[in-house]
Parts: structure tokens; sequence; C-alpha cells
């Protein structure tokens, strides 16, 4: 069917793409080439199961409804990390330097 320019072409389903690169790294990772790190890059074959999700209509569902819930759990996280600062601040204000010569064995 080829690779780009056919209506079914292999490189127009973005899945295929992630097939491509975990293939493209296995191979790599084989060939005896200097100073190339692609340990980072392995951790794209975790996705790979991912692919399944096409296949099952309720998991499509499950998943495409957490990847939209994304914004609002980074608004989320962003409020708590605003309360976990205020708590550090006034806790520093609170007990800075009370505890100096508590937690040193050496004067």
């Amino acid at each position: 069917m080829g690779a780009f320019m056919h209506r079914n072409a292999y490189f127009r389903e973005p899945w295929n793409w992630l097939d491509f690169t975990v293939v493209l790294v296995g191979i790599l990772e084989v060939t005896p080439l200097p100073n190339i790190q692609i340990k980072a890059i392995r951790s794209f074959r975790v996705l790979r199961p991912l692919r399944s999700v096409n296949a099952l209509p309720s998991m499509k569902k499950l998943v495409s409804g957490l990847i939209n819930s994304i914004p609002s759990l980074l608004n989320a996280i962003l409020f708590m990390s605003f309360i976990f600062i205020q708590f550090a601040i006034i806790g520093t204000g609170q007990f800075g330097g009370a505890y100096h010569n508590q937690c040193r064995t050496t004067p």
C-alpha cells in the first residue's frame, strides 16, 4: 500500500509512527555506534499497548475521558502547588532557625 502517498499508507496513521519509532530505536540499540544515548526514548515502548484502545470502544471512551480531564487536573495541581508554597512560607517564618542547634551533632 505504500509508505506515504497511498490513501491507506503506513505513515498516515499516528500509531504506525509510534511503531516505527520503537523499531528504529531497537535497531539503533543493536548497532555499535559510539556516544548514542537512547535509554530515554525506550520509554515509548510503554505506549504500544495503548494501540489496543482502538479495538475496544469502551476502553476508548475511558482513555479519551482521561485525556480530556488533563486540563482540569492541571488547574487543580496549580492550585495545590500554591497552597503548598503558602504553607512552606508560613512554616519557614514560624520555625526558621528554631531547630538549627537540635538537628546538628556539632556546634
